[in-house]
């Protein structure tokens, strides 16, 4: 029987006898190699961090410990993975961020620059936000992104939704921050209505060398 013939007869083996096949499994190796980066360090593979203070003469993050209403601060910590917030020690740069602020009930309250994300590479960096767990209680929460002289909104991001977060500025999933530079954080909360509850919203920092879409991960 010629290799036609043969492959024939296994398809039609297949349908007759599905019973046994269904109990049967076929393994291919496969091999992962996985080198382990160390990110938090400047200069380093993915340079890209959380940042508070000045880089090449450029302040960020300059609201940072600022008058809230009602007498609070405005809170921003940041550290690496592993840490607690807040009442951790605090760094000027990192990859995990905290922020705490007290808007107004029934009111648009406007955060400006409590954050810097800071490309510290020799190369451009595409990033995008990936929403956890979104913010219910307010009818509309922004983040807004600008460029490092504040002469261009590079991303606004909803931030009641879910999943890897569509950029209004770029129809796409990302803005890019360009080597040896920074872009300043604001947050827009618009019309809570619950006085005195409080929420908290997760979401993740999305750092790649491409543009191509991230996968919706869990």
């Amino acid at each position: 029987m010629d290799r036609k013939i043969f492959l024939l007869a296994l398809t039609g083996l297949a349908v007759v006898l599905p019973i046994v096949f269904a109990a049967t499994f076929l393994y291919y190796p496969l091999t992962i190699e996985t080198t382990y980066l160390d990110v938090t360090e400047p200069y380093g593979t993915l340079p890209v961090f959380y940042f508070k203070g000045t880089y090449y003469g450029v302040d960020y993050g300059t609201n940072i410990g600022q008058l809230d209403l009602g007498g609070y601060t405005i809170e921003v910590y940041i550290s690496d993975p592993g840490t607690e917030f807040p009442g951790i020690p605090d760094s000027i740069y990192g990859t995990v961020a905290y922020i705490k602020v007290r808007p107004a009930i029934l009111r648009k309250t406007i955060y400006k620059d409590i954050l810097g994300i800071v490309n510290f590479g020799d190369s451009a960096y595409y990033v995008g936000i990936r929403s956890i767990t979104p913010f219910y209680e307010p009818a509309e929460v922004w983040l807004v992104i600008h460029s490092a002289d504040y002469s261009t909104i590079l991303a606004w991001y909803d931030l009641k939704q879910t999943g890897v977060l569509y950029n209004n500025v770029t129809n796409a999933w990302y803005f890019q921050i360009p080597a040896a530079t920074g872009v300043h954080v604001s947050l827009i909360v618009i019309n809570p209505k619950a006085a005195g509850a409080s929420e908290t919203g997760s979401f993740e920092l999305i750092i790649s060398p491409s543009s191509e879409p991230p996968l919706q991960s869990p």
